[in-house]
């Protein structure tokens, strides 16, 4: 993985056969026993905005989302090519579709691959930044993992050590990624320990979020004293 690069590439959301949201929307995506799942997210629109938009690409089935209002997770068995070399030929990446009609492709892999990826995009295409991944995440990403953290947790998952049952034992993950039981064990218990941070988080930002009736009648509670030590 020493050839690997961070890159972000800025280019028309039609080249890569996006259509124009009505807000920014954020993609993720991931291939899962041949079906492909996309999480979509956005500041500025709920759940039922995203599903529009999602839908103008192809035939997409809306999966479980959890509480949050901008977060959707949709699947379907078949995604646009250049969707497909962007999600499932890198180590990571991500896009941003913006209101403009312009795509910020956020790409982890090598560099060669990296650089064929954007040649193929074409004249149209700006390569903003390629970067050495370092052992930390981007000041500025929304990925809360590191390189190597995103790593494991992927190739665990895709392997089906966190499946239940259980299908895969860890030191067999370990042996497929040429790394130490001890060490996957550390950077798995890292990254789900970060992903877990960032999902608090988000969860306790209020606007973006489908709170229980009973929050904002905690909210505006008056304390009360109490004799107990808890601290706070």
């Amino acid at each position: 993985m020493a050839d690997d690069v961070h890159a972000q590439v800025r280019v028309p959301a039609e080249v890569l056969g996006f259509r124009q949201p009505p807000v920014e929307c954020h993609l993720r995506g991931i291939h899962v026993r041949g079906v492909w799942v996309l999480y979509l997210w956005s500041r500025d629109a709920d759940r039922d905005a995203l599903t529009s938009w999602i839908r103008l690409h192809g035939r997409f089935t809306v999966r479980q989302a959890g509480s949050a209002e901008r977060i959707l997770a949709v699947e379907t068995d078949e995604l646009p090519a250049p969707w497909v070399e962007i999600f499932d030929h890198f180590a990571s990446s991500s896009v941003v579709v913006s209101e403009d009609g312009s795509a910020l492709v956020t790409l982890v892999g090598r560099r060669d691959e990296v650089s064929a990826f954007v040649d193929g995009l074409g004249d149209q295409a700006v390569l903003k930044q390629v970067t050495e991944p370092d052992g930390e995440p981007e000041a500025d990403s929304e990925d809360p993992l590191t390189r190597k953290e995103r790593e494991a947790v992927l190739a665990a998952f895709e392997a089906g050590y966190f499946s239940v049952p259980r299908e895969v034992q860890l030191a067999d993950v370990a042996e497929d990624m040429d790394r130490s039981t001890g060490s996957l064990s550390t950077l798995l218990r890292r990254g789900i320990e970060r992903l877990v941070a960032a999902y608090a988080v988000h969860q306790l930002r209020g606007p973006a979020l489908s709170v229980g009736s009973d929050l904002p009648q905690a909210e505006s509670a008056k304390p009360t004293k109490t004799t107990s030590s808890e601290g706070g």
